[in-house]
């Protein structure tokens, strides 16, 4: 990404740079550094803690014209059995990004992710005959807008996605109360909720 930028900037413009923040380390599983038959056991992410120094350093910033804070996924979150128990920004990245959105500086974000983070409208089934998920994220949409703008974003649900699993193993859509959570992430405190009924076919 930083060779990329350099290669588009004009001449005359003056790019530097900071981690700004940490995403993770990596730290032998507490079960053990190797399995019982002496094979070496994968390590385990951890979430590093904002550093305050870190973020200081970035938010020196704010004498720039703009900022482009690139943040997302590292490699040890990528591909299968790597899922997180997370929607948000792993390690310090979203702390980081509220202390540059603080500068009033313009700034430009540059997600690299290989999953859903919390961009994500959910739905909730109040009343289930089986035991199912909080709420499960159903539609995002992504918006680009000038400096300014505003636009209101339109997000479909279909009735046949407020599906449940019931116990034979059957995706069914069941008749009844829902909601609709929709919000900056996935805590409840975040989501404004709408309430709906799904009739009976």
């Amino acid at each position: 990404m930083l060779d990329g930028l350099r290669s588009l900037l004009p001449d005359d413009w003056t790019l530097t740079h900071t981690a700004g923040a940490e995403i993770l380390t990596l730290e032998d599983d507490p079960a053990g550094a190797f399995f019982p038959d002496g094979q070496p056991r994968p390590k385990v992410v951890v979430p590093v803690e904002p550093d305050d120094e870190m973020i200081a350093e970035a938010v020196a910033a704010r004498e720039a014209a703009v900022v482009v804070a690139v943040v997302g996924d590292r490699i040890e979150l990528v591909g299968d059995g790597r899922s997180t128990a997370t929607l948000e920004l792993v390690g310090g990245q979203r702390a980081l990004l509220e202390a540059l959105a603080a500068t009033g500086t313009p700034l430009v974000v540059v997600l690299m992710a290989s999953k859903p983070l919390v961009l994500q409208a959910y739905v909730r089934d109040a009343v289930t005959s089986a035991s199912w998920a909080d709420k499960e994220l159903k539609a995002y949409r992504h918006v680009d807008l000038a400096p300014g703008a505003e636009e209101t974003v339109e997000l479909e649900v279909p009735v046949a996605d407020c599906t449940i699993v019931d116990a034979t193993g059957a995706r069914i859509v069941e008749p009844g109360a829902f909601e609709l959570l929709i919000g900056s992430s996935s805590r409840d405190e975040d989501l404004r909720s709408v309430s709906f009924t799904v009739a009976a076919a």
